[in-house]
């Protein structure tokens, strides 16, 4: 049974955001990350198999020909071999899932949507720069597999052909069975990603990364979303210490006179 990983490189969540007015986020430049959603997927695939569940791990990536050293994170954090469809600039949501489902289908041995051993298909639920959380879902659709969102623990059932999973919904948890293969989006609380050992990040340069123009996989890669305008959030109004109740009731007083 082998894993896919799906991988985004992102703008690091902990530096200075820079928007452009033509196409939001700038997307070039240094401080580029793996997302971190997609670092727990990982993580919880190379745990299964360390606990012999799954016999590989696959990181895969849709994007410009930069974000190949994210790949290389990826196997340094211990994904077996990766694959890079060549993309540039980076695509929307649906065309990812384009992507990614005309390569699964494209593998030696695919038969019925199980691809080659390939069983399931995870990701983080959502990447931090667009913040849309479709990819998952409009893969598990184009290629009519099960699918889970938000997952926060899972295990393999009756012969590894099913999946059972507990994932967050808005008023809990929800426990769900599905049968393989599938697609699943994790929660930050499946696990907590490790780091990359030195050792790790040498050997990963040895690893297999394979790389595929998204022109030859035969689908339509023209986007249909158009960015109309993009501005940065209104500055808050600055923060007003009161010293008494009788100045928070004044000043509440004050605010609801405001036309």
């Amino acid at each position: 049974m082998r894993l896919l990983v799906l991988i985004k490189e992102v703008p690091d969540p902990d530096a200075p955001l820079t928007f452009l007015p033509d196409r939001g986020l700038d997307t070039t430049g240094e401080g580029r990350v793996l997302s971190p959603l997609d670092a727990v997927a990982l993580e919880g695939a190379i745990r299964w198999r360390e606990a012999g569940a799954i016999v590989e791990v696959v990181a895969i990536t849709v994007g410009p020909a930069s974000w190949s050293g994210t790949l290389r994170t990826a196997l340094a954090l211990g994904a077996d071999r990766a694959f890079h469809l060549l993309i540039d600039p980076p695509p929307e949501p649906l065309t990812v899932a384009r992507c990614l489902a005309a390569w699964i289908r494209s593998q030696e041995g695919s038969q019925e949507g199980a691809t080659n051993g390939l069983d399931l298909v995870i990701a983080g639920r959502q990447s931090p720069d667009g913040d849309q959380g479709m990819t998952g879902p409009m893969l598990a659709g184009l290629l009519g597999w099960s699918q889970a969102t938000r997952v926060i623990s899972w295990q393999l059932a009756e012969a590894n052909r099913e999946l059972e999973v507990v994932r967050e919904v808005e008023d809990g948890e929800e426990r769900v069975s599905l049968p393989l293969p599938a697609v699943v989006t994790v929660d930050p609380r499946l696990c907590e990603p490790r780091y990359a050992s030195l050792p790790a990040i040498f050997k990963a340069r040895q690893k297999p990364l394979a790389t595929v123009a998204a022109e030859t996989l035969g689908i339509d890669l023209q986007g249909k979303l158009t960015v109309i305008a993009t501005t940065e959030p209104p500055q808050r109004p600055p923060t007003v210490r009161l010293a008494s109740v009788a100045e928070l009731a004044a000043y509440i007083r004050a605010e609801l006179a405001r036309p």
